[in-house]
């Protein structure tokens, strides 16, 4: 192949590699002087590649010539996508798109030296093909901690691939590539592959097939998002085990035994023939990643050190450390922090962020290590965090000032999970000086109007009612501008209730987080059970889904809700106490150590929260239920009978598109439960329903059965409880749907419109739930 000296304005360097239909180079931009990868489409190879399940053998299209035409289509669209997706920085750049003189297509990527198979060396199957690699390309397995970082990345950009509605149908080594500061980015999105001696010499219809999924070696035509899953699933095994799950094959944790049980389970999942035994999607594989990792947390030696996991590889010498040697200062300060009070708080997550940039450490590994100390820690920081629980929870009940007797049985729980007193002080000066600073400003908030509607009520009372509604706005720019941050769109919202509903009720004004909820009118069920406060939600017709987001959440389609009841928040372990102790519910739930009380049940699978309704309707004689799916994201949408609200009835969250701070409990909302632990049901304002934490703390289980998309579903607000297509009549709805989000999930996730699902035996330390009433 002759190497052009130019192409554009980059000046060739030398030839990185060639496949069956494209090359890719190595060159120079003149004007920044950096180094680019650029990749040159090529009809003249079009020959060896098998159009045959695009093109069939009898059409006109089937010639050299017009499957190049169709390859070279496929690659200015694989340009276009990279171009749309590099938004991600999971995904590989698009700097620059053009064709050369001859019409022949190209685009420009950084040029990014090291792939995967730097890591974890080259793939061999036989001993003859392994005593041929050199020693430096020899398989070899990774420290769990680097297997999770870089499955985290990958799976982070290849869900982007999937709300897209696209496929990447190659994931593998060599398509893993890596940035100077350790960070993993997709690449290879269609047509040109660089170098890969396991790739078929004959051509294939799409990918490599150590990484295929079966699904995917029978046709081209059959691949879903859970072919990329299986991919990586294999991924994973390979760099856990350093070896491929060819065959009859051990689980990983045979090989790998630190990586946990929950982590084991999911692999193999993930690798599971059948493709609707797998994760859905990356999104869904990437939550349950996450929720193994809290499981075990992995890499339990300390970063940089080696320990067990780290020279056990195959054939050859030690694997790659994941961190480096001079991070044990940062090691050492977040030792200091975890022994202070047992967590880390936001301020003190900064500074480590600051020393972790220092060191070029990304994000990602920073949390990885927070990880791995707080486990080597466990038995020394276990009585700080339980009683840090504590002490929360007193602040939230008490609004921030607790009373001396209180303090005296605050102090008491203290001595007995074996604090000190100097320990005990500490801690309840920390928090509750934490609590005030993420207080202030809506406290002041609510002070303002607390002595507002005083004024309010007065001029009421005096005839002036004309005043409030003809000549409130010119008044209001006054007052308002002189109102705490935040406060003026709340302040709205309260004088229209007070106009519009019968029954405001002042005794909400001596509530700090007050939202008053839509409809007043609310009940209990007449028993000794305790069950949370079921508020009336009205009935009315919304727009369900969305559009700019994954295809699971399309079509967009209008839904007619009848008036039903909802719960005011997620079901408490106070609430589901009941039902353990008659014997009905299991008592294995964990709460994690977080607390009980107010805060939500956890680790409750969708069979669990069947028992347990069953159970309350026995007790009750009443009919609680799940919502549907449709019930609640009407409800969490909340925009029936909201002056303004047209324009918000598409918007991500219940208040705007914008998560805000401290809105939510979720990883990155603000709050300080954010990514630690549940948060106590009502920490944070209601919408406009009354209802309480629809986005975020834990994942709500409904009533349906999963489906990967809209198309047949009811519009009457009834759940969708037939099965999906790919389940067979043995399997009738063995995935049911979660909404909602949670403390452990980024903001995107906290989303009205969001889906998610799993099997209903399914378990986590972040799955809850709110009842239903009709």
């Amino acid at each position: 192949m002759d190497i052009p000296q130019t192409i554009g304005k980059y000046r060739v360097i030398k030839l990185l590699g060639s496949g069956g239909f494209g090359a890719v180079y190595l060159a120079e931009d003149p004007k920044l002087s950096g180094k680019v990868a650029i990749k040159v489409f090529s009809i003249c190879n079009a020959d060896f590649y098998d159009l045959s399940k695009e093109v069939p053998s009898n059409s006109s299209l089937n010639t050299a010539r017009n499957r190049g035409l169709v390859l070279r289509e496929r690659f200015v669209r694989e340009a276009n996508l990279l171009r749309q997706l590099s938004t991600n920085p999971n995904i590989v750049n698009v700097y620059d798109f053009d064709e050369m003189a001859d019409g022949t297509p190209y685009f420009v990527m950084p040029y990014l030296e090291r792939s995967l198979i730097d890591e974890i060396g080259k793939d061999a199957l036989t001993t003859g093909a392994l005593n041929r690699l050199p020693k430096e390309l020899r398989p070899r397995k990774l420290p769990v901690l680097r297997v999770t970082e870089i499955l985290t990345e990958i799976l982070s950009g290849l869900a982007e691939v999937h709300n897209a509605d696209l496929i990447h149908r190659d994931i593998k080594p060599a398509n893993i590539l890596f940035e100077a500061n350790g960070r993993a980015q997709l690449c290879d999105f269609g047509v040109a592959k660089t170098p890969d001696s396991q790739h078929s010499e004959t051509g294939v219809v799409m990918g490599s097939r150590n990484y295929m999924s079966p699904e995917q070696r029978e046709s081209g035509s059959h691949v879903t998002a859970g072919s990329d899953v299986y991919s990586v699933g294999v991924l994973a095994y390979r760099m856990l085990t350093g070896t491929l799950p060819t065959g009859p094959c051990d689980d990983p944790i045979v090989y790998c035994p630190d990586m946990g049980a929950s982590f084991n389970t999911l692999v193999l999942a993930a690798l599971n023939p059948r493709r609707e035994k797998r994760p859905a999607d990356a999104s869904e594989f990437l939550r349950r990643l996450q929720g193994a990792m809290n499981d075990k947390a992995v890499g339990d030696g300390p970063i940089g050190s080696g320990g067990e996991n780290d020279d056990t590889v195959t054939e050859i010498g030690p694997a790659p450390s994941s961190v480096r040697v001079e991070l044990k200062q940062l090691e050492q300060t977040i030792e200091d922090f975890l022994l202070e009070d047992g967590g880390i708080d936001k301020a003190q997550y900064k500074q480590l962020q600051m020393l972790a940039e220092t060191e070029n450490l990304r994000d990602s590994t920073l949390r990885h290590l927070v990880s791995c100390v707080k486990k080597r820690l466990e038995s020394t920081i276990k009585p700080m965090q339980v009683f840090v629980v504590m002490v929360d929870d007193a602040l939230v009940q008490a609004r921030g000032t607790i009373l001396e007797e209180s303090l005296a049985a605050l102090r008491k729980a203290g001595e007995q999970v074996g604090l000190d007193a100097e320990s005990i002080k500490r801690i309840l000066h920390k928090r509750q000086a934490l609590y005030r600073t993420k207080g202030d400003d809506k406290r002041s908030a609510s002070a303002f109007l607390a002595i507002f509607f005083l004024i309010l009520m007065a001029c009421i009372c005096a005839g002036s009612l004309w005043w409030l509604i003809g000549g409130r706005q010119q008044s209001q720019d006054k007052t308002l501008s002189q109102t705490p941050r935040g406060s003026i769109q709340k302040l709205e919202k309260e004088i229209e209730k007070q106009i519009t509903l019968p029954q405001s009720g002042l005794a909400s004004l001596q509530q700090e987080e007050d939202d008053t909820s839509f409809d007043s009118t609310s009940r209990k069920p007449e028993s000794t059970v305790s069950v949370t406060t079921m508020l009336s939600i009205p009935g009315g017709q919304f727009v369900m889904g969305s559009t700019g987001y994954s295809n699971v959440e399309r079509p967009p389609h209008t839904v007619t809700i009848q008036p039903f009841q909802l719960g005011e928040t997620e079901v408490t372990w106070a609430q589901y106490q009941g039902c353990i102790d008659s014997g009905v519910c299991s008592n294995n739930a964990s709460d994690q150590g977080w607390g009980k009380a107010n805060r939500p049940i956890i680790n409750v699978s969708w069979n669990d929260v069947q028992r347990y309704i069953q159970w309350l309707n026995q007790k009750t004689g009443q009919r609680f239920r799940l919502p549907s799916e449709a019930e609640w994201e009407y409800a969490a949408r909340a925009v029936v009978g909201e002056r303004g609200s047209e324009s918000r009835k598409n918007s991500d969250y219940s208040w705007g598109d914008n998560i805000g701070e401290n809105q939510a409990n979720c990883d990155g909302c603000g709050s300080q439960w954010d990514d630690r632990q549940t948060a106590p049901v009502a920490s944070f304002s209601a919408n406009v329903f009354g209802l309480y934490d629809m986005h975020g703390n834990v994942w709500e289980w409904v009533q349906d059965c999963w489906h990967d998309n809209y198309k047949g579903a009811p519009s009457n607000g009834d759940a969708w409880e037939t099965a999906s297509q790919v389940e067979s009549q043995s399997e009738q709805c063995r995935r049911r749907v979660l909404r909602g989000g949670s403390w452990h999930n980024v903001r995107g996730y906290l989303r009205s419109a969001y889906r998610s699902a799993d099997i209903v035996e399914s378990t986590y330390f972040n799955f809850g739930f709110r009842l239903a009433h009709d």
